[in-house]
Parts: C-alpha cells; structure tokens; sequence
C-alpha cells in the first residue's frame, strides 16, 4: 500500500483551488445524501488523512488512510419513498490496491469540475460522478453530470476511469446483490433518475382492440414457481370482431430462474397456445396453434429461441420461433417475436410502458402498441389497462 500513500503524498501539491468553498448544487446534493447517510460526522476528511471518496447516485466508494494503515469500504444506497436504504461493506486488501492503482493510472484529481470545464452541459436529471480528494484537512470536490454522454476528452477520461473502477469492484453485482435485499414494496429512486415500485404483485387488466379485432381484454398476473426467486407470469388476451365474427385467444406462461440465476443472468421458458378464427379473402379459417421458447434474460434484454405448430383447416405446419424483449431503453421496452415457417413468416412487434400511479387501489398505468403479421394479413394494436 505504499503506492497509495505516495499518491496521496503527490495530488496533495499538485492541485490548483484544492479547496472549493463555493459548491454547485450537485456537490450540495452530495453532502446532503452523505449526511443522511451519516458519513458527515465520521472525520473522513480529517487533519491526518489522506482521503478519496466516489459517488455515482447508486454507490459511494472511499479509501482513506488511518493511523498508518490504508482503509476503505464500499456504501450501496437508494431513496425509498420518503427514506433512504444503505448497506456498507469494507473493501479488501486487493481491492484497495487496485484502487490506487486506478487513482495513480487515470489522475482523475487532475480533471477539473464539470462545471469549470467549457461546453460541459448542466442536466435536471440522469446520474452525476462527484469526487472528493482531501488531504491534511483540505478538500477538492469536483462533479460531472452524465459523462457518458458528452463529447469532451474530459468526460472520456472520466468515464475509463469509472468503468475500470466498476470492473475492478465488481461494482453492478454488489448494487444487485444490494437491490436483491429491498422489501418489495413501495417506491425507489435509483441513481436519481430511475423508478422502481413494488406494488405487492398486482393484476394487471385493461382495454385490448386491433384493426382485425376491435373489441378485447387482456390480464397478466406473476405467481412464485417452486421457490420465492422462481416465478411464473400469466398473460391472457381476448379480441373480437361482431362484424364478421372472427376472433381471437391467446394465454401465454413465462417461467424464469429456473435452471439459472448467475451473476444478473437467469433462464425463462415460454408456452403459448392460441385460437383464431381468422377471415383470408372470402373463406373464413380456424387456427390452433402451440408455441415454446427457451432462453437467458440479462439486465437489458432477454432471448429464447424454440418453436411453433399451427394447425388450419387445410394443413398443419411447424416453424422455428424467436423471441426476444429488451428493456434496456429510458422511455419504453421492446419485444418481438417471429416464427419462420416455409414460405411464410409470422410476426409481432410491440412497444410499452408501465407508469408507476400510486392512488388508492391503482398503482400504475400499462400501455403496449403492436403490429401483427399473420397468414400474411398485417394489423395494428393497443392494450390499455391498469394495475390493480
């Protein structure tokens, strides 16, 4: 641990206005989740110390010296309703090393604050990097909001530090570890941008219609499966058209953490089964059909690949199926599915939403847009339903 005292010893010196009497409203918003967290009143940045201390919205990591010796510990927290939750783990021998090696590899020290640096914009929300530097009492407080997103050699050199440090910590699987112990109820901010609320396991039922099929339902509900990480969602979906009587019914069984849950990987297993009555040209058909699909959902997507049989009143086929969902966008998640059968391809492609509304018995609002290609007929829909 010697490399980190001499560190230390140099960003000591080799600051200009180590000291940063006037602070912006991000470095406020620091110190005051530091109080909530009662990080204030330990003398981190006491006289005798060498100190550095990282946060991120979701995480705080420090290091420090004590009495000769090199210390840290790792600080995971969210906001939760109207508190906050944290938990605390003190940082290994290895760990601290590869730290300082980061902090003497990257000199993030040398980077000035975002807000001193031409053309850094200045965000109302997304995550903010705040870093501390004390030395002999003296501290320098910098912050930059959203680097990741901005085009500035800066930003770049602080975001190869905060992934080497992510990788070196390991990081997103101690918040996840973290995120496992949360009671699953009410709400939480997450990194100062993301929602997250547990409504006790809701049923979610609403409004289905297409162009082929105006008037409809649908109801989902998650059960637990074999164990209380395994579970089991239902969806059903029901449409009608009273013009020329054909319809449509569908139920759907998803699986997951069955075989797998790795390090933010599980495994799912979909079952779907369907019945249409369905109008080509003149002739009106009957469709049954059956469809399975096996695959891995990470922290932004999920794939399965299986297969699908459908059975008309002329003839009988089967076809390679893909599915796939992916969350890993702000504003909405995506999913798809298309079956390859030969000289045909079915398919269905969806956009949706849940907005967390918490008012007596509902809790939030479902919205999914799709089109749909069947037998070679293509429609539009919607389903529009709540929480409950």
């Amino acid at each position: 641990m010697t490399v980190f005292l001499l560190f230390f010893s140099y960003s000591c010196f080799s600051q200009e206005d180590v000291v940063l009497n006037e602070k912006n409203a991000d470095e406020q918003h620091f110190e005051v989740l530091l109080r909530k967290l009662g990080l204030l009143d330990t003398s981190f940045f006491d006289q005798s110390s060498a100190s550095f201390r990282y946060g991120d919205g979701r995480q705080i990591v420090e290091m420090a010296t004590r009495d000769g010796r090199v210390v840290g510990r790792l600080i995971n927290h969210v906001y939760r309703d109207k508190g906050i939750l944290f938990s605390t783990t003190s940082l290994t021998e290895k760990q601290l090393g590869s730290l300082d090696s980061l902090l003497k590899a990257y000199r993030v020290d040398t980077v000035p604050s975002g807000q001193k640096i031409a053309h850094w914009p200045i965000g109302f929300d997304g995550a903010t990097y705040t870093f501390a530097f004390g030395c002999g009492g003296d501290v320098r407080i910098s912050s930059y909001w959203e680097p990741g997103l901005v085009d500035l050699p800066e930003a770049k050199e602080i975001v190869a530090f905060t992934n080497a440090l992510a990788i070196a910590l390991d990081l997103d699987k101690q918040y996840t570890a973290f995120k496992d112990t949360w009671p699953r109820e009410g709400c939480y901010l997450i990194g100062g941008m993301t929602t997250l609320c547990f409504a006790g396991n809701p049923v979610f039922l609403g409004f289905s219609g297409s162009t082929a099929y105006p008037l409809g339902y649908y109801m989902a509900k998650r059960f637990s499966l074999f164990s209380s990480h395994s579970h089991l969602l239902l969806q059903l979906s029901q449409r009608f058209n009273t013009d020329n009587e054909t319809n449509y019914f569908q139920v759907n069984a998803i699986a997951s953490k069955l075989f797998l849950i790795k390090d933010g990987l599980e495994d799912f297993l979909k079952i779907g089964f369907q019945h249409r009555r369905i109008l080509l040209g003149s002739e009106m058909y009957t469709v049954r059909g059956a469809s399975v699909a096996y695959g891995f959902s990470g922290k932004k997507m999920s794939i399965g690949i299986g297969g699908e049989y459908l059975k008309d009143d002329l003839k009988s086929r089967s076809g390679l199926n893909w599915y796939t969902n992916y969350f890993g966008l702000k504003i909405f998640d995506i999913d798809a599915q298309i079956t390859f059968f030969k000289g045909q391809v079915n398919y269905e492609l969806g956009a949706q939403k849940f907005v967390s509304w918490r008012s007596g018995w509902v809790s939030g609002i479902h919205i999914r847009l799709f089109t749909e290609q069947f037998y070679g007929a293509h429609q539009f829909g919607i389903n529009l339903g709540v929480a409950l």
